[in-house]
């Protein structure tokens, strides 16, 4: 019973993600249904204290086209969760995250009680820092819906880099 409930909560995980995913199926399915082929290309992973974070590039192809993603996802114990994004989307986050990691100091040298601040993409990863007793913790979430997709990250200039990293590595194949 426990298998065929995580099984069920999986199943319905993976629905949801489709759903609310930046690059959802609609746009490769036609109304009389589509043969659809992803192809995906993996990069390497994020290391940080706490576990790994994955990341791949997706290519979905159908009927309709060929859509390229970046994909940066992790695996707790119920499931997968993973967020997708367009190259616009992931320079937009790359842009939120220099921004953020330039204010940081600045928020770390008013020396608050607690202060927060994110940044919160149209599906919903987060990437932000906290700051309390003069230090700052940073953490992404990849799913914004889940708590347990919270990730506590050391140095989120690993998380920049490889943002950076997988949007090269998104226009590389894309231009293939």
């Amino acid at each position: 019973m426990k298998k065929l409930y995580k099984t069920t909560v999986n199943l319905f995980a993976v629905m949801m993600l489709l759903i609310i995913s930046s690059v959802s199926y609609a746009q490769t399915v036609s109304e009389k249904g589509a043969k659809i082929k992803h192809i995906d290309y993996k990069i390497p992973a994020i290391k940080t204290k706490y576990g790994e974070i994955t990341q791949k590039i997706r290519n979905t192809i159908s009927s309709k086209g060929e859509v390229w993603v970046y994909s940066i996802g992790s695996m707790g114990s119920d499931g997968v969760f993973s967020s997708e994004f367009s190259i616009e989307e992931l320079n937009g986050i790359i842009s939120e995250l220099e921004s953020l990691k330039k204010e940081e100091l600045k928020d770390i040298a008013i020396n608050p009680d607690n202060l927060d601040n994110s940044y919160i993409s149209p599906n919903g990863f987060i990437v932000a820092y906290s700051v309390y007793s003069g230090a700052s913790q940073w953490r992404i979430v990849i799913d914004s819906s889940d708590y347990r997709s919270r990730k506590y990250i050391e140095d989120i200039n690993l998380v920049l880099d490889a943002l950076i990293n997988g949007r090269e590595k998104l226009k590389e194949l894309s231009l293939k």
